[in-house]
């Protein structure tokens, strides 16, 4: 395998959400890991994979060589990734800090299985019910750092229309994948659990 094909890798399992939304389905009942202790991974991994690049595909003095090697290009953007993402991590405004990425992480998580039709309904159920009970532990890793009010303020709307979309919508959504009334039961059961996760924790900010 190449350090490209190492950046996705990473980039997939570290991200599962975003792998949803792209079309890969393999970590689709996941939530990221954004406690301390999984940032500080992910850190350590993108530090390593940006060496990697660099020392698989070395920056070419010209542009002219991104013409050439398709994968240059490839590389150089993931490296770019990785330092802004590295960045944004290392301050406030990411996951360590703002959170309305939380609660949109949260809230999306269960959209992206909703959309698209990628799976039979019954498979896209479990993994929806599996994330939505995972939702309470995943924001409970949440450091409740001081964050600007606008922050929690878009946190609070994201939880607001949060409640609107695991009740009213995920029960259109189970009625339209013609579940089982026992199944539809515990997808609703477990989305109104995410649910109540969520308004905790806008009372908590």
């Amino acid at each position: 395998m190449t350090a490209i094909d190492d950046f996705f890798t990473h980039y997939y399992a570290r991200r599962p959400v975003n792998a949803t939304f792209t079309g890969v389905h393999t970590y689709d009942d996941r939530l990221p890991d954004w406690s301390p202790d999984g940032l500080a991974a992910m850190d350590g991994e993108m530090r390593s994979l940006g060496e990697a690049l660099a020392r698989e595909y070395p920056s070419p003095a010209s542009v002219g060589a991104f013409r050439n090697n398709p994968d240059l290009l490839d590389a150089e953007l993931a490296r770019g990734f990785l330092e802004v993402q590295r960045a944004e991590n290392a301050s406030l405004h990411g996951p360590r800090g703002n959170p309305a990425l939380w609660t949109g992480e949260a809230t999306f998580s269960i959209i992206a299985l909703m959309i698209r039709d990628f799976a039979p309904p019954e498979a896209r159920a479990d993994v929806a019910e599996h994330r939505a009970k995972r939702t309470g532990g995943f924001l409970s890793r949440h450091v409740g750092t001081p964050v600007p009010r606008r922050w929690v303020d878009r946190a609070a709307r994201d939880c607001e229309g949060a409640a609107v979309l695991l009740a009213d919508g995920v029960r259109r959504w189970t009625a339209a994948l013609d579940l089982s009334a026992s199944r539809a039961t515990d997808v609703l059961n477990a989305a109104a659990g995410a649910s109540r996760c969520l308004s905790e924790f806008a009372d908590s900010l």
